[in-house]
């Protein structure tokens, strides 16, 4: 069974328990914000599990994420290339965009 991730609004502690004989909920012990799952115990901590990116974030792909760190970091040469810092901040760029 998988574990509850911390409350999406407080990050306080959740719990998952039955409503019904086919409806779980889960809810937060510390400001009670809840869900109701229509389906089993699992799928209601799956749903629970589930976040949205923040409006104020985005998604990186790993690749790109790998890339970042392989080439910021300065080497025994001194400092990544021009045209690598330039193809990476491009791409970081193109995640801004809507």
């Amino acid at each position: 069974m998988s574990e509850l991730k911390p409350c999406p609004m407080c990050g306080g502690a959740a719990f998952v328990g039955p409503l019904t004989r086919k409806r779980w909920f889960c809810e937060c012990e510390e400001c009670g914000v809840s869900m109701i799952s229509q389906n089993d115990k699992q799928a209601a901590i799956d749903q629970w599990n589930r976040r949205a990116i923040p409006a104020d974030q985005v998604l990186v792909p790993i690749d790109l994420f790998k890339r970042l760190l392989a080439h910021i970091e300065y080497d025994a040469a001194g400092a990544p290339s021009e045209s690598t810092a330039s193809d990476i901040s491009d791409e970081l760029r193109a995640l801004l965009q809507p």
